[in-house]
């Protein structure tokens, strides 16, 4: 097992930190408490996967997280700026493309921006009790890098349409159920534990695996449309329709009728007219409040 004392740290740029254990490289997300994705951190991703895919000796590569948390996805304080200068959406697609193994390795939280930059990587390990979701609705908005077009290919239409409409989280055990994890560790730290199943894919040579290729849950359009309009029927039923679930559902929609690229400019789209609407304006300066007064 490869303890951080063996590894040889190559670089320490914060808020990104790049070592390497032999020829695997980390790379660790540090921009405590919650390792919120701002800007720096996308900058940071993009420099050190650029690094490892270019480096001829790194034969995988482990993304994981500093301190308690993966990632709790995007600060809202983020929220507050024009779209064009949020988190930049296509850049999970740069990392997806890395032409070696992946492995997100979770622990704590991944949430939101979090759990789509996990489902970029192309394999997933989590510690047991990791929360997984994706909240954005909460705030009037849907996934903004590539969740509503990568989730449904992953686990499924029907899966996917309750996370990002209702929000919710699950834990570990119901997230490897579903096949948003692979794997779960067994008491490593996080960096050993995806080490350790980086290992294991290079010794088994397991294909890559990209979850924006692969097609089998989103092939049968017919069964993906019926499973939309379900979802519509009963989150009317309960309560008047949120603008952000019937924007959660369009771009859903979109990972059924179009093409991957096309899906993330739809899904663009929607993530800037959710960020347009009184809806989003009320739920975020709420959730403002609600944090401010926790403080106190």
């Amino acid at each position: 097992m490869d303890s951080e004392a063996n590894r040889r740290v190559s670089t320490e740029t914060m808020p990104i930190r790049y070592s390497t254990a032999g020829d695997i490289a980390v790379i660790e997300i540090d921009n405590p408490p919650y390792n919120a994705l701002v800007q720096p951190i996308w900058d940071g991703l993009d420099q050190a996967f650029t690094r490892a895919g270019g480096d001829p000796t790194i034969l995988a590569i482990v993304l994981t997280g500093t301190g308690r948390v993966f990632s709790t996805g995007a600060d809202i304080r983020e929220f507050e700026k024009p779209p064009e200068q949020l988190m930049r959406p296509f850049a999970v697609n740069s990392i997806e493309r890395v032409d070696k193994p992946i492995v997100a390795s979770l622990h704590g939280a991944a949430l939101g921006g979090g759990l789509e930059l996990a489902i970029g990587c192309h394999f997933r390990i989590a510690a047991p009790g990791t929360k997984l979701g994706n909240p954005e609705v909460n705030l009037g908005l849907l996934p903004g890098a590539g969740g509503t077009q990568r989730l449904p290919r992953l686990i499924g239409v029907e899966p996917a349409l309750d996370l990002i409409t209702s929000g919710r989280q699950i834990d570990t055990a119901a997230a490897r159920e579903m096949g948003l994890v692979d794997a779960v560790s067994q008491g490593e730290s996080a960096v050993d534990a995806g080490i350790a199943f980086a290992r294991r894919l290079l010794a088994e040579t397991t294909p890559i695996r990209r979850s924006g290729d692969l097609r089998e849950h989103v092939r049968d359009r017919a069964a993906g449309h019926a499973a939309i309009a379900r979802f519509q029927s009963n989150l009317s039923a309960n309560s008047p329709l949120r603008t952000a679930q019937g924007m959660c559902l369009e771009a859903v929609a979109a990972a059924l009728d179009m093409s991957l690229e096309d899906g993330f400019q739809r899904e663009r789209a929607l993530f800037i007219a959710c960020m347009a609407t009184p809806e989003h304006d009320t739920l975020r300066r709420a959730f403002i409040a609600k944090r401010s007064a926790a403080k106190n």
